[in-house]
């Protein structure tokens, strides 16, 4: 999954420097996958708890507050990944010397370097 988001992220760099037209409707493709995401995710986990419940009686609390971590966990992952998408639009559009965009931009380098 997190390896999709990346592909996209790459993609959308690589057409960001011809067009500039497309930036909106990448925008809005990249939310919608996002959202679409968060959809599967919730589905899958929804699931897995159903099975846990049905199979397990006695550690079904230990688990469950496992799977809401990660749930938790994801959220964010995906919270910060649009932030940064957005800081980065921003940066295009008007170029100012912003901490907060300069860092989400080194921030989005290193998940890049990975």
């Amino acid at each position: 999954m997190m390896m999709m988001m990346m592909m996209m992220m790459m993609k959308k760099e690589k057409k960001k420097k011809k067009k500039k037209k497309k930036k909106k409707k990448m925008m809005m493709m990249m939310m919608m996958m996002m959202m679409m995401m968060m959809m599967m995710m919730m589905m899958m986990m929804m699931i897995i708890i159903i099975i846990i419940i049905i199979v397990l009686n006695i550690q079904i609390i230990i688990i469950i507050i496992i799977i809401i971590q990660i749930i938790i966990i994801i959220i964010i992952i995906i919270i910060i990944i649009i932030i940064i998408i957005r800081e980065r639009t921003k940066y295009c559009l008007d170029v100012q010397n912003n901490k907060i965009v300069k860092i989400s931009l080194l921030f989005n380098n290193l998940m890049f370097q990975r």
